[in-house]
């Protein structure tokens, strides 16, 4: 995704056409708990959640995020290093911290919505922003190298759950590079 793409509405998005197998399997279960919900007589609130980070996620092993990863990697890195990336590092994601996630959660389970809610941050941000952020943050000057290859993101809807976003992406990194930083890998 890029800055200058509209964001998709859930409407836009069907009918839904997945391009592997985990995005099928999610919408089953959504249809599943949707159609016990009709048939037992209750409401089914569907959080589907944008990339979620915060100080206890994982930090290594390739299956961290990308706050983490980046994180660890400036926390690595000595000042004036260069760290490689993927993809160009125009690529623009938005990321959610835990405890809004959590909000997100809370607000829409009080709420009268019903179906699928995309639970996130309205904030993007591109992949060298989270590096140079994480470098002001640890008080360093890192360059970011491309791993540039071409890929095609799915695309997806999202909708915001109230007002619940409370930390912006440089302060939820402030939060998580702390961790991070005393994760080091030697």
């Amino acid at each position: 995704m890029t800055l200058d793409e509209p964001e998709l509405t859930e409407v836009d998005a069907y009918p839904p056409m997945p391009d592997n197998e985990y995005g099928w399997e999610k919408l089953y279960a959504e249809r599943m708990a949707e159609a016990y919900g009709r048939r037992f007589g209750f409401s089914v609130r569907i959080a589907r959640f944008q990339n979620c980070y915060g100080p206890e996620g994982t930090w290594q092993g390739g299956r961290e995020n990308a706050p983490a990863a980046i994180c660890r990697e400036v926390a690595e890195a000595d000042d004036n290093a260069e760290i490689e990336v993927w993809g160009s590092g125009t690529a623009v994601r938005s990321y959610t911290y835990v405890d809004d996630m959590v909000e997100g959660v809370r607000r829409l389970i009080k709420s009268d919505l019903q179906g699928p809610v995309n639970i996130g941050n309205p904030e993007y941000v591109s992949v060298d922003e989270l590096v140079q952020t994480a470098a002001e943050i640890a008080g360093k000057r890192i360059l970011s190298t491309s791993d540039w290859r071409p890929r095609t993101p799915p695309a997806s809807g999202r909708l915001l759950c109230g007002k619940a976003v409370k930390q912006t992406s440089a302060a939820g990194f402030r939060q998580t590079w702390r961790i991070a930083a005393n994760r080091r890998v030697s």
